[in-house]
């Protein structure tokens, strides 16, 4: 009767370890299948940062081209805007003295007529 008793709890113990392991198993399962797919995820990942990375470093210096050129076109827009400014004074001075004389000139009366007015 002992015997029957043991071998029975020895029965139990190994329906429940036979169910345990199998349990196991599939875990493992699926932890194998999402390892895999994480290294897939991870190796995409990976790919998309050198992608961004290398994408980085092409727009850096095309950056520092674009930066070089722009300043060239500055500095040509600001000799340009001097030269604008120097022609429109010179056309401001061409309108405010038409015939050409300087404005103290104009304003003078020339010594040879200062005589000759009245008498």
């Amino acid at each position: 009767m002992t015997s029957y008793l043991v071998e029975t709890v020895l029965f139990v113990a190994l329906v429940i370890t036979t169910w345990r392991v199998t349990t196991m198993h599939r875990e493992l399962k699926r932890l194998r299948l999402s390892e895999a797919e994480f290294v897939q995820t991870t190796t995409k990942m990976n790919r998309a940062f050198d992608d961004v990375a290398a994408t980085v470093h092409d727009l850096s210096a095309n950056g520092t081209t674009l930066v070089h050129l722009l300043g060239r076109k500055i500095d040509e827009a600001r000799e340009l805007m001097v030269e604008i400014d120097r022609r429109r004074s010179e056309r401001k001075l061409r309108v405010s003295d038409p015939d050409g004389r300087g404005e103290a000139e104009r304003h003078t009366i020339p010594f040879a007529t200062i005589g000759r007015s009245g008498n």
